[in-house]
């Protein structure tokens, strides 16, 4: 148990017992007991909570829930003997603390946002999802979390829910288990190019609305669907189906099926959302999963899928009404992987691992296929944290003769917690991606594409580079991001796409890139963030001649859900 959580189940242990110190051996019993079990009922939890907050104390646990049920503080159609899930027991913590919530949260009273506004405070913290079973040791651990923040903060108003009698009903579908949500994003940008002096304004736009409701209490289904606008040298709009997933669970064993997000350990090669099926079994040596996904009827922005010269092709092919299937598509490829992700080990290092695999289903001549072995690992010392990775790709060609090679990529980052009048964090990163310089190493190929750098944006192959950041909480709804990046091309034969018009030197040295960003949430379901940033190509020795290109954008995102 790390240094914080002991903090917190002794603030718990102290309150727990403050009101009872004639009874102290019993009660330190029964903290023993409820430290003990695995799994919590509602009943159980509902004592200690309302004992805890002090909204009603009593030795009877299914009297501790009937009085919480009747208050709206619970769940409904649940029974006193259910095992607890988190989002049920974060509406009870809500409402026993008189914690406001956001607006969707103070709209619906929902189990499904009193978890969104308790992992927005931090207070639930880790990876925990809304349909996790809880324990005596994370509800003695999130009860001090939550102290500790009363303790900060005196101020926060009642809000309690209108009674109501419990109902029982858990034998159908009903329509509180159905939830809804939607995602509003809007981003203005301004590019300037002072060699040229011109200057291009882009403006983008998505909805995202989804629906979700649960199977019972082992698993859940969702949809979702994404309309997207874009303006600049032209106009143009997409629709896609995003995240649309079955998910089902077994005690330890789970399985997910459908399209839903996969990335590898570093997001090297691997990270978008794909169509597939996914086992996973947790033990006490971590999470074990393996995988199969098709990427060939995701749209094809979004895959980003770059490989070959063919694929970029499909990519940069205008979509056609009349051609559907031959242009909205992405290249056809068969994704392969087993994972092996442990949280903590001796409570110091947290591990991942994966061995993944690309089959080129396409009839192109010159179809690619590769693995990857990827890893990542987190250190967490008393004062700063480090982080390492990389991925290992072996691929092969099938041209008129098959061609093997092996490429690398990495990464090494480190992590300073600033805590003076504003808690900040600085962080270091340097970053390698193999490009074609020859045997034995050649160019590092990602199945997925990504992009780094806010206006110089260029992928990992063939790049090395440099990244500092700075960001902070100036306040609890507003803080702001520095970042300081320098860019280096490894070799000159990788192709690229760069922003950058006029000659191009075939040098290595590419430039720096300074940016910063506001981030303002009033609420914890609405953020606005103003940014501002600029590309330096004279740092550099392959555009000397060019002056700096900035850029100014605005965006702001509503998400209630």
């Amino acid at each position: 148990m790390n240094k914080r959580r002991f903090a917190g189940v002794l603030l718990v242990l102290c309150l727990f017992c403050a009101g009872f110190s004639l009874y102290a051996q019993s009660a330190a019993q029964e903290m023993e007991d409820l430290l003990a079990k695995d799994e919590l009922t509602y009943a159980e939890a509902a004592r200690f909570i309302l004992k805890a907050s002090e909204k009603f104390v009593t030795s009877d646990a299914e009297e501790a829930f009937w009085f919480a049920a009747k208050k709206g503080w619970l769940p409904k159609y649940t029974e006193p003997a259910d095992p607890a899930r988190i989002d049920g027991i974060g509406l009870l913590i809500m409402n026993s603390f008189d914690i406001e919530g956001g607006f969707m949260y103070s709209v619906t009273k929902s189990p499904h946002y009193a978890f969104r506004e308790l992992e927005y405070r931090n207070i639930i913290q880790g990876r925990a999802d809304r349909y996790m079973k809880i324990s005596g040791d994370f509800l003695i651990f999130t009860i001090g979390r939550v102290l500790s923040e009363i303790e900060k903060d005196a101020e926060r108003a009642a809000k309690f829910a209108d009674e109501r009698p419990s109902l029982r009903r858990k034998d159908r579908l009903q329509p509180e288990s159905y939830d809804f949500g939607l995602i509003l994003f809007q981003d203005s940008a301004f590019y300037h190019d002072f060699t040229y002096g011109t200057t291009d304004f882009i403006y983008r736009a998505n909805a995202m609305p989804r629906v979700s409701f649960l199977l019972g209490n082992n698993g859940f289904f969702i949809t979702s669907f994404g309309f997207a606008i874009e303006y600049g040298d032209e106009f143009k709009k997409a629709f896609e189906l995003l995240r649309t997933e079955l998910s089902l669970r077994f005690g330890s064993f789970g399985i997910r099926a459908g399209r839903f997000n996969y990335a590898d350990p570093m997001s090297f090669a691997l990270d978008s959302l794909y169509d597939g099926i996914m086992f996973s079994y947790n033990t006490g040596a971590g999470q074990f999963n393996v995988g199969s996904w098709y990427t060939g009827i995701l749209y094809k922005k979004s895959a980003n899928i770059l490989m070959t010269e063919n694929d970029r092709d499909i990519y940069n092919a205008p979509f056609v009404k009349g051609d559907f299937f031959g242009t909205y598509f992405a290249p056809p490829r068969i994704i392969v992987s087993m994972d092996w992700d442990h949280p903590s080990i001796s409570e110091f290092v947290q591990l991942k691992t994966a061995l993944s695999g690309q089959f080129d289903m396409s009839k192109q001549v010159g179809r690619l296929h590769s693995q990857y072995f990827t890893f990542s690992a987190g250190l967490n010392f008393s004062k700063f944290l480090v982080s390492a990775g990389g991925s290992i790709e072996a691929a092969e060609i099938k041209g008129a003769e098959e061609t093997y090679r092996l490429a690398v990529a990495g990464e090494l980052g480190f992590y300073f917690p600033l805590r003076f009048k504003i808690d900040g964090q600085l962080s270091l990163k340097a970053r390698y991606g193999s490009g074609d310089t020859g045997k034995p190493f050649y160019a590092f190929t990602p199945v997925t594409t990504a992009y780094y750098g806010e206006i110089f944006q260029t992928g990992i192959s063939g790049h090395t580079m440099f990244d500092v950041t700075y960001s902070a909480r100036f306040l609890e709804t507003l803080g702001a991001i520095f970042n300081v990046s320098y860019f280096i091309r490894n070799d000159l034969m990788t192709p690229n796409t760069y922003i950058i018009a006029g000659t191009d030197m075939r040098k290595k040295l590419l430039g720096m890139e300074i940016s910063s960003k506001l981030v303002w949430n009033p609420f914890s379901d609405m953020e606005y963030s103003l940014g501002i940033g600029t590309f330096i190509p004279p740092f550099g020795n392959n555009w000397p001649n060019s002056r700096a290109i900035w850029k100014i954008n605005l965006t702001t995102l509503l998400a209630l859900y």
